[in-house]
């Protein structure tokens, strides 16, 4: 949610679907790039706009899991005048199994030749062994993968993990 001003005194945000690696997706797409998108979603009708703007920008959304009951992370974004942004997170608790995402092998097709991740759900205590097991698969096949870490220290409660 983006912020667009203010009503009445009150701050008005505008919803956008996305996160880096959502928005990576829409940019490869735009690009020409046969792009699948692979994450889970909410069962409400804020993971069913996220498909929809998948399906709108050509990018396969097959290997999305909607999850009956979870909660849709959302994100607060201020952008002020000068660019400078500031963030307010709001994210579900999914467990180590990302909440049904299918496995590496599901995942990658043997014509995959690129893996894009990152954001958040890598540093957490429930994404990082799912984060792993993607990346060493990727590795073990010679898929190229790249990573935007998305490093806000301020944001990030075990830097260890990192």
């Amino acid at each position: 949610l983006i912020q667009k001003g203010e009503k009445s005194g009150r701050l008005v945000f505008h919803a956008h679907p996305g996160g880096s690696v959502c928005n990576t997706a829409t940019v490869l797409s735009l690009l020409k790039v046969a792009t699948l998108f692979a994450s889970r979603a909410s069962d409400d009708f804020l993971g069913t706009d996220l498909i929809e703007m998948l399906r709108k920008n050509k990018i396969n959304p097959h290997l999305i899991r909607r999850n009956k009951g979870m909660r849709t992370s959302l994100a607060f974004a201020r952008i002020a005048d000068s660019g400078d942004s500031s963030y307010v997170f709001y994210r579900p608790r999914i467990g180590a199994d990302n909440g049904g995402m299918p496995s590496p092998d599901k995942c990658f097709s043997k014509n995959v030749s690129a893996f894009h991740t990152g954001s958040l759900f890598p540093y957490s205590d429930e994404g990082y062994p799912v984060s792993l097991k993607f990346l060493r698969y990727a590795k073990r096949k010679k898929i190229f993968v790249s990573f935007d870490p998305n490093w806000h220290s301020s944001r990030i409660d075990r830097k260890s993990v990192v």
